[in-house]
């Protein structure tokens, strides 16, 4: 089941970030508790950004959180996709597809970021151009 993202989840959802981050460490970066707690609360607690999870059994099992901010220099914002991982497979397309509903009712979004690490899954790709990013590696980006 999907839903949104309550602040009683953010505990959990820092939790699942560090876990994601830790898959594919960068050799010198390291994760921090403390800034990734910020993020997770300032997606869930803000109603301009955006966050949901997927829940099996009362478990926050995955997570797609996004900030909004003005776009540097122009009108309108962009809006940076800071987590996306799931443990059980078909729960990320479906938190995607939320997120599309989402980003479409919002027409002063004006570009989407996502960042992708070096050990991604391939299917994170695949699914993120068929709701139309365009493939900029390391970045996958919407422009609407």
């Amino acid at each position: 089941m999907i839903r949104k993202a309550t602040p009683s989840d953010t505990p959990a959802l820092v939790d699942l970030c560090i876990e994601a981050l830790n898959l594919d460490a960068y050799s010198q970066l390291v994760p921090s508790k403390e800034r990734t707690f910020l993020a997770v609360q300032e997606c869930v607690s803000s109603a301009m950004n955006f966050a949901w999870v997927a829940e099996k059994d009362g478990q926050i099992v995955g997570g797609l959180g996004a900030l909004v901010m003005p776009f540097m220099m122009y009108e309108r914002n962009q809006c940076i996709i800071t987590m996306w991982y799931c443990r059980k497979p078909g729960d990320g397309i479906m938190l995607l597809n939320q997120f599309m509903k989402w980003i479409e009712t919002r027409p002063i979004i004006k570009q989407v970021i996502y960042t992708e690490e070096r050990k991604s899954d391939p299917r994170i790709a695949k699914a993120l151009k068929k709701v139309g990013f365009q493939d900029n590696l390391p970045m996958h980006v919407l422009t609407r």
